[in-house]
């Protein structure tokens, strides 16, 4: 197994594409982000833990992630609110990378859609469809 991002110490983390990232921000009604080549970001969303990245970010500026160094943007810590919880999030620290930084055919292992129904769920049929 390839190390995808080495620092200080070696350690797997989970690669996001930027654009993947977007588009659930969009989706949220959050404004894109955008990285400069040779950029990086931290994505969490549990606001406990945004000190402990901004520091890991700040102590290790670079790192070297599918054979290429990078290096965080100036703000590092970005965040996208998908939990329905106000005291957990849902991702604690994973690596929003420009596309062209994982290599073609390495796809995500796993893809979680989490959808609400707008409306009570006695008006939605099994085929998503309202029935009002």
């Amino acid at each position: 197994m390839e190390t995808l991002v080495q620092g200080n110490s070696e350690t797997s983390v989970t690669l996001v594409p930027l654009s993947e990232y977007n588009a659930l921000r969009e989706m949220v009604g959050e404004k894109p982000v955008e990285l400069a080549d040779g950029e990086c970001l931290v994505w969490n969303d549990m606001a406990s833990l945004d000190e402990f990245w901004e520091q890991a970010c700040e102590k290790t500026p670079e790192v070297r992630a599918c054979g290429q160094t990078l290096r965080f943007a100036e703000d590092p810590v970005v965040g996208v609110p998908f939990s329905d919880s106000g005291a957990s999030g849902t991702v604690s620290g994973a690596l929003v990378v420009n596309d062209d930084v994982i290599p073609v055919g390495i796809g995500p292992s796993m893809t979680v859609v989490n959808l609400m129904y707008n409306g009570s769920r006695e008006k939605v049929d099994e085929g998503g469809a309202r029935r009002d």
